[in-house]
């Protein structure tokens, strides 16, 4: 990128690219004692500057880097002690504020504060186009995040609050991605909202429900616009079969809790049908009694499986 004033002309990518290049040379780390926080790097394998070919004085290339902040104050020539007669850097750094020592109720204030979206719901869409990868476009703060990379410790106490909240996705596919790619963070999720259901993505997306242990609900505003609940049973049963036998088994107390996770929009479901007198096709949304059915029929088959399985 060339630059926008006319009289300078130096060539801001080039000049990184040199700048990177050099750096790469400040490899030689100096010893320090364990107060410092500070690396001092250095560019020859040897600590005595060389003389330059070219400006016939002493040079040594230094890089200094710290994860936390600092700046450099003054050159000073030291008149007594070991060093006397050396010359130091004086540099003011800065140390990590003791976050762990906070008490834990303060703690987990400040993580509700940086992470908890507003009514605690966080929508997650998914990118058309390029790799399809969840995002989060009302969670848009760059920072919300970086307190879960800050330490072991930390990341141990922010997940489930993070996690703790509802994840609503446009479809089962969005569900199927999010749940990939927070790998074993599925153990901390607990609210799901679903909009659409897509057949090709659900089988996976319930598979991928398994590790989500702590799960305490899942609502499906839309599964299907043309099903009777015979047939709703047996594809919902076909492609939620894994994940609902796993949490049966898990809860020995309540096998059938896993049932009482799922949630249904009173709109979730339609069924078609022909006027007798018009012979028109009619949409009809299921009504109490069709729901009834479809969750008793769950259950039947669930129950029947376990039986196989101890028999």
């Amino acid at each position: 990128m060339k630059s926008a004033f006319p009289w300078i002309s130096t060539n801001i990518d080039e000049q990184e690219d040199r700048i990177s290049k050099v750096a790469t040379t400040i490899d030689q780390k100096l010893e320090s004692t364990e107060q410092v926080v500070i690396d001092c790097f250095y560019s020859h394998d040897c600590k005595n500057a060389p003389l330059s070919k070219t400006d016939y004085d002493y040079t040594n290339l230094l890089k200094l880097r710290s994860d936390n902040p600092f700046s450099l104050i003054k050159s000073v020539l030291l008149d007594d002690g070991e060093y006397k007669g050396h010359v130091a850097l004086i540099i003011k750094q800065s140390y990590p504020f003791p976050f762990m020592k906070l008490n834990a109720s303060i703690r987990a204030r400040i993580y509700r504060y940086l992470l908890e979206a507003e009514e605690n719901t966080i929508r997650i869409k998914t990118k058309a186009t390029g790799h399809k990868l969840p995002y989060a476009p009302g969670y848009t703060s760059a920072h919300k995040l970086a307190i879960v990379t800050a330490s072991k410790e930390v990341r141990k106490e922010a997940l489930p609050i993070l996690y703790n909240q509802k994840f609503c996705f446009d479809n089962t596919t969005g569900l199927q991605l999010f749940l990939l790619v927070i790998g074993e963070c599925r153990l901390f999720v607990k609210n799901l909202s679903i909009d659409a259901y897509v057949s090709s993505t659900a089988r996976t997306a319930f598979y991928l429900l398994g590790d989500c242990k702590n799960l305490n609900r899942i609502f499906f505003k839309h599964v299907s616009s043309n099903q009777q609940p015979k047939t709703a049973i047996k594809d919902f049963w076909n492609d939620a079969q894994p994940w609902l036998m796993q949490a049966s088994q898990d809860n020995k107390e309540d096998p059938m809790a896993v049932l009482k996770l799922m949630a249904f929009d009173p709109a979730a479901y339609h069924m078609r049908s022909k006027d007798l007198n018009t012979g028109e096709t009619v949409v009809k949304m299921w009504g109490r009694q069709e729901h009834l059915v479809f969750l008793k029929g769950l259950k039947s088959k669930l129950l029947g499986q376990r039986v196989v399985l101890n028999s």
